[in-house]
């Protein structure tokens, strides 16, 4: 499968000084759309429901320091951030108090990027098909291709036993990620998750990447073992 994405995408990951907020181009990334909680009181969910929810809709649940980065330049250095996958969010924790959360989600654009920890989310806008748009996780950043991931959180009710022979099933988020390899020109290729179709994408390179596969024990499946077989599929181009 191939999705072709109308945009232009040029991010730097290093090299870049960190300075202080610049508390103008700050305020004006704050997105005063709904916040986590309005979004999960549209599905019925409260806090007490959270608890009790199998999996969870975040990427890492707390909050952790991270970069926003605007055309390529810091904007905010150590600002407490999560990824609400389920909502499709950047949640910014502004306040001033320990322990406490005063939560915002950051302005969506595709001149924005944040990293988090060690994680560096961008946001891709899908000019065909708007609803396409959204974050992706930078897992490998190539001389020729990349591997984004793309995370989404699907929200299952509870289901009540329905005889004597069942049990109640709790209500979960369920969470599926999606693998895209991205050349230069900005075009995504869905990787599929079958082998003999996987080997298909590096097209002339196929026989290497099995070998290596093969030879180093690797499972397409695993996060892990997908980046080193990206890494070395952008050293044989």
């Amino acid at each position: 499968m191939k999705n072709t994405f109308n945009f232009v995408l040029a991010i730097l990951l290093t090299s870049i000084s960190f300075g202080q907020i610049n508390e103008s181009a700050y305020s004006k990334m704050l997105d005063a759309s709904i916040t986590a909680d309005q979004y999960f009181e549209l599905y019925g969910i409260s806090d007490e429901d959270l608890k009790n929810i199998v999996g969870s809709p975040y990427d890492v649940t707390r909050f952790q320091l991270g970069n926003i980065y605007k055309n390529d330049k810091i904007v905010a250095p150590n600002i407490p951030m999560r990824y609400n996958i389920f909502s499709d969010e950047i949640e910014i924790n502004t306040s001033q108090v320990s322990q406490k959360e005063n939560i915002n989600n950051l302005s969506k654009s595709p001149d924005v990027f944040v990293s988090i920890a060690n994680e560096v989310y961008v946001f891709i806008e899908n000019i065909a098909k708007k609803e396409e748009s959204g974050y992706f996780k930078v897992i490998v950043e190539g001389s020729h291709f990349d591997l984004y991931k793309k995370s989404t959180v699907t929200y299952i009710k509870k289901r009540f036993a329905e005889t004597n022979y069942q049990q109640d099933q709790p209500a979960r988020f369920n969470r599926e990620d999606t693998f895209f390899l991205i050349n230069k020109q900005g075009d995504f290729f869905e990787i599929p998750t079958k082998k003999k179709s996987f080997l298909t994408i590096f097209k002339q390179h196929n026989k290497e990447i099995q070998s290596f596969i093969k030879d180093n024990k690797l499972d397409i499946k695993n996060e892990n073992h997908l980046a080193k077989i990206i890494k070395y599929f952008n050293t044989l181009i």
